[in-house]
Formats: C-alpha cells, sequence, structure tokens
C-alpha cells in the first residue's frame, strides 16, 4: 500500500535564509486575504516588544529553532512580528489566524495585548497542527499598516508549528479557520481512533487465522500508523518531551517496514522475506543514526528523504512485479502506494520547501487509501468466496440428489436381492421336493418295472419321465445367464439316452458372454425346445449323428448367442410335420423368451437354429 509519513515539525539545525514568500492578497469566500508565510523573529527575555535585534524569517523556519536544548539551563523567549496594510482590506472586521504554537502564547495588536494562551510543557492545549483564530479588536485596529507582535515561551528545542499566516475579514478567516481545524485536527483525529480500533479487529482477526498473515501486518501498520499521529495530539507526554516527541517521529522508519511488509506480503513477492529483511536493516541503520544526529546537532530532514528513496525504489519494484502476474489485487496496492507516497511528498515540501501545495496536511488521510484498498480486496474476496460456497451448495445438492437417487436404486437392488434370495429359496426347496419326493417314486416304480417282464413297454415312458424331470429340475439350478452350462447340463441329462438309441453327439460349443435376463423359466423354455429337438431327431430323422454348437453371432445387426443342432439323417419328407405341433411349440417358445427359431430341412438332413439376444430391449 502506500508510504505514509509524518514530518515532524519541531527543531532541527539553525537556518538562516531569505524570505521568498512575500504577503499576497488571495480571494477566500469571495473576500480578500492576506496571506504569508513572511515574517520577524527576535530574542530577548524582556515582557515588552523588542525594539531592536529583529531579522527576517519564515514560519517555516522556526520549525528549526534549536538555539535551547533540553539540557541548557536558561529558557529562551522567542518574539515574532508580523505587518499588513490595512487599507488592502475590505472590511472593518478583521480577524487572525496560524498554527497554533505549543508553548505559552501572547498576542499584541500594536503594542496591545489581546489574546494570551498559557500552557506547560506537559500540559500542550492545542497540540500539532490547531489553528488559532483571533478577532482583531476594531478599536485597536490602524487604518494602514499594523503589527501583530506574538511573544512564545519555550523551554526546549521544539520549533513552531510553521504554517500560513493570515487576516482577513472576520466571516471569511472564521470559514478557513472551521475548515483548518476539521481537516487538520478533528479530521486527522477520528482517522487515527478508528484507524486503532480497525488494527485492534485486524489483530484478532490474526489470532483466529493464524495462516493470514496480511491481517497481522496490516494491524502493525495500522498501529505504528496511529502512534504517528496520537502522538501529534497527546496533551501530556507520559515522559519528557523533547525525547518523547522525537522518539515518536522516529516511527516513520517502522511506519515504512510495516507498510512494505503489508503490501509485498500482500501482493505475494517472490522474494518478499529477502526484500523486507534488507529494508528492515537499512531503515534501522538510518533511524539510529538519525536519532543520534538529532540528539546532538538538532533534527535534520534530509535523513527522511532515506524514506523517500527507499519508497520509490519500492513502488518501482513493486510495479515491475505487478506488470509481471497482473492481478486486480496487485493493481490497486500499486495504485494506493503511489497516491500514498504523493501525498507524503506533498506534506514534505508544504513544510520545508515552502510551497503552498493544498495548504493542508495529507498525510493523515493517507491511511484511508491504505485500508480501503485492502478492504476492497477483502470485499472481492469475500464476494469470490460466497460465490464459491454457492457453487459448491449446487454441487453438493447435485451430489447428494446423485446419492439420494444411488440410495434408491441400491435399495430397489436389495429388494431384488431379497426377492432372489427368497425364490432361490423356494426354488431350492422345490428341488428337493421333488428329488426326494417324485424324482425317488419314479426311480422306485421304474426299478419295479423292470423286474416284470409284462411291463417293457413302459419302461421307456418312464425313463423319459425321469429324464424330463431331472431337466426341470436343473432349470431351477443357478447359471447366471450361462448358456454354455445350460448345454452342459442339458448333454450331462440326455447325451446317455442318445447314445443307447444309436446316436453319436459332436460338440463345437464355444465360450459366449452372459445374457442377463436368462433366468429359471427362460432356461426351462431353451432346454424344452432343445429336448424337442432331440426327441425329433430320435423318432423322425433315422440320424446317424447329431451336431451341436454354440458362439455370439449378429442376427439383424443384433448381437447374441447361436445355439445350432443338426443331424445327417434323412430331413422332414412331410411338409406338414415341418409345420408340426411340436415345431410350433418350440417357436411359440423361442418367441417368449424373445429369440427366434429357424428349422431347416433337406435330404441331408435338419438344422435346427435358435437365436437368443444379450438385450431384450
Amino acid at each position: 500500500m502506500g508510504l505514509l509519513f509524518t514530518i515532524p515539525l519541531w527543531s532541527g539545525t539553525a537556518i538562516s535564509q531569505e524570505i521568498t514568500d512575500p504577503q499576497h492578497i488571495a480571494i477566500r469566500y469571495n473576500e480578500k486575504v492576506i496571506e504569508t508565510h513572511q515574517l520577524e523573529i527576535a530574542y530577548s527575555q524582556s515582557l515588552t516588544i523588542p525594539q531592536e535585534g529583529w531579522q527576517a524569517t519564515s514560519v517555516n523556519a522556526l520549525r528549526n529553532l534549536n538555539d535551547i536544548r533540553p539540557f541548557k539551563e536558561k529558557p529562551a523567549t522567542v518574539w515574532l512580528r508580523y505587518r499588513f496594510d490595512r487599507s488592502k482590506l475590505d472590511s472593518d472586521q478583521l480577524a487572525f489566524m496560524m498554527d497554533v504554537s505549543r508553548r505559552g502564547l501572547n498576542i499584541y495588536l500594536n503594542g496591545v495585548d489581546i489574546f494570551a494562551h498559557n500552557a506547560t510543557i506537559n500540559d500542550q492545549k492545542n497540540t500539532w497542527n490547531s489553528p488559532i483564530f483571533v478577532q482583531l479588536p476594531r478599536q485597536t485596529l490602524l487604518a494602514k499598516t499594523n503589527e501583530i507582535a506574538m511573544r512564545i515561551e519555550t523551554t526546549y528545542s521544539l520549533g513552531w508549528n510553521g504554517g500560513l499566516v493570515s487576516v482577513g475579514p472576520f466571516e471569511t478567516m472564521r470559514k478557513i479557520y472551521e475548515f483548518r481545524h476539521l481537516v487538520d485536527n478533528i479530521g486527522p483525529r477520528i482517522i487515527t481512533n478508528i484507524m486503532f480500533y480497525l488494527s485492534c479487529a485486524f489483530l484478532l482477526f490474526w489470532t483466529a487465522r493464524r495462516k493470514d498473515f496480511e491481517f497481522l501486518w496490516l494491524a502493525f501498520c495500522g498501529f505504528v500508523w496511529s502512534a504517528l499521529n496520537w502522538h501529534l495530539f497527546v496533551r501530556a507526554p507520559p515522559f519528557d518531551p523533547w525525547f518523547f516527541e522525537n522518539l515518536a517521529s522516529l516511527l516513520n522508519y517502522a511506519f515504512l517496514v510495516a507498510t512494505l511488509g503489508f503490501t509485498g506480503y500482500f501482493m505475494k513477492l517472490p522474494r518478499f522475506k529477502a526484500f523486507i529483511l534488507a529494508v528492515s536493516c537499512l531503515t534501522s541503520v538510518i533511524a539510529i543514526g538519525h536519532f543520534i544526529w538529532m540528539y546532538f546537532l538538532g533534527d535534520n530532514y534530509k535523513f527522511y528523504m532515506s524514506i523517500f528513496v527507499i519508497s520509490i525504489a519500492a513502488i518501482i519494484y513493486y510495479i515491475i512485479e505487478c506488470f509481471k502476474r497482473p492481478t486486480l489485487e496487485k493493481l490497486v496496492a500499486t495504485m494506493a502506494m503511489v497516491i500514498s507516497v504523493g501525498f507524503s511528498f506533498h506534506d514534505y515540501g508544504f513544510l520545508t520547501l515552502y510551497w503552498r501545495g493544498t495548504n493542508i496536511f495529507m498525510q493523515p488521510y493517507g491511511s484511508i487509501f491504505l485500508f480501503s484498498s485492502f478492504s476492497f480486496v477483502i470485499g472481492m474476496r469475500v464476494v469470490f468466496a460466497f460465490n464459491n460456497l454457492e457453487k459448491m451448495n449446487e454441487v453438493l445438492d447435485s451430489e447428494v440428489k446423485m446419492a439420494t437417487d444411488k440410495l434408491l436404486i441400491l435399495e430397489a437392488a436389495k429388494r431384488s436381492l431379497d426377492i432372489a434370495a427368497a425364490l432361490e429359496n423356494e426354488r431350492g426347496r422345490l428341488m428337493r421336493e421333488i428329488h426326494d419326493g417324485i424324482g425317488s417314486n419314479l426311480i422306485t416304480t421304474l426299478a419295479i418295472t423292470k423286474m416284470q417282464p409284462s411291463s417293457a413297454a413302459v419302461v421307456p415312458v418312464l425313463q423319459r419321465a425321469i429324464t424330463d424331470l431331472r431337466l426341470a429340475v436343473d432349470s431351477l439350478e443357478p447359471i447366471e445367464g450361462d448358456v454354455v452350462a445350460l448345454l452342459a447340463n442339458l448333454r450331462h441329462r440326455i447325451e446317455p439316452d442318445l447314445n443307447d438309441a444309436g446316436l453319436k453327439f459332436v460338440w463345437k460349443v464355444e465360450e459366449a458372454p452372459p445374457i442377463e435376463w436368462l433366468d429359471a423359466i427362460s432356461s426351462l423354455h431353451i432346454l424344452r425346445i432343445l429336448q424337442e429337438a432331440f426327441a425329433n431327431i430320435v423318432s423322425h430323422a433315422n440320424a446317424k449323428t447329431i451336431f451341436v454348437s454354440c458362439a455370439a453371432a449378429l442376427q439383424d445387426g443384433r448381437l447374441g448367442v447361436l445355439v445350432i443342432i443338426q443331424d445327417d439323417g434323412s430331413g422332414l419328407a412331410e411338409p406338414a410335420r415341418a409345420n408340426g405341433r411340436g415345431i410350433t411349440n418350440m417357436k411359440t417358445r423361442a418367441a417368449a423368451i424373445g429369440g427366434a427359431l429357424d428349422v431347416a430341412s433337406n435330404h441331408l438332413g435338419t438344422k435346427v437354429s435358435l437365436w437368443l439376444p444379450f438385450d431384450l430391449y
């Protein structure tokens, strides 16, 4: 952010120079006002206005009074004199205004004491930059040249609070006084208090979020800035006023480190630690040298130029880094720094180079840019955080909906599994009942029948019944959609009977993907279709070999499994047989499970093709 610093308004090396700011007429609120920095000064312990020993000076130069040091034995009395031409003003009711001294002050108009302000060392009633406003008695004013003399008592080397000396119409001067008092005294005091409490708040924020060091740097920056301004308003210094005010002025260097540190950390400079360490070491050396010089020789404003040099170097560095990776945050921070340093240059020139500028001190308002720019960026981050929070809520709602839908699917799957488990249990129970009940009875009956010669014709019937029963039981076995496994079970059941009938099996069954929809009912349909095909071969084909194949195949663009049963018999000689009840039933069963049955016959044999799709939809 910007570099702000306070130029102290007191002691320095004694300066003797020619006055370059003569009296001039200014128009203020449509009224003529005489303004000047030109005064005369005399040193005298006399309680009356000196008649000799006057020399030219300026209000600004009075800050550099250094004739009296803390270790001197006798106090000093400084007399100031200002003359103006009343005939140049259009009003009879006049007032005088200037920046007030912190010390005891008496004002004389044409030799008449018209104002007394008695302050002690530890009771600086008006303090820094609080202008003094005095109405000039009309009966004491002369028609042309008037003289205002001021007697200032001081006991240590703190000079005058320089500024513009003005005489003009009472109402105009009152408005100027109220404005100056507001912008130079009340405003900075309010801002100082606000910045102090904001700094406390930022320090609390940092204790809650230790990883956000921007808050710690900003709190440090705000505390130093508040101390810089607070010492200018304090009424009773806690220790020797000279040491208090001069040590407080060295806070400019601490504020330099705090501001650059905050700005650098805030901008996330790539070599921030090395940079701020170098700045801290350099400013520490300069501050120590400044204090030593100040104590033995008086203040020297040239030391403060080092702050400007470091500030300008930092601005250039920050601008370069900003252009390398430009962001809105870096741009705001850099602009705030440029504006704040500009305010400091303005005040430095106003105090030491004798330019008029805005005629008010801008530095106390620099903190507004410091904290406002940071608040702007924090506000952007808050908005960004809220936007992210809304997006996260939307994503979370979407994920919750997906999870809810998935849960519903899982619950439906669980219900299906429960139903499947119940069916499996029931299937197992039926299989056991058929095997242990009907199956056992049929086998027993077959065994008894074989022992009766007269019942030879019944034996084949019983054997076929037992085979049918076994196929029905096999259809209840879970095969998880595996057609190959279903064919293997069928072969196991009927191959012995076909071999007894003189038929040879040739199996060419390949691995095929499982058919998801193949359940017990569908399996029984397939077994009945194939069983009917084998029965037709045994009964009508007069064949010697049965060829069985199974493989994945496409039909009408759909992928499925093709099961083929082919014999080398005489074929279906009678057309009616090709459309007989048995084949019709086979086609009906195939259609019931979404498949397709085709029967082709010639003199070389009969071919039954059963196609089963992988997907019913």
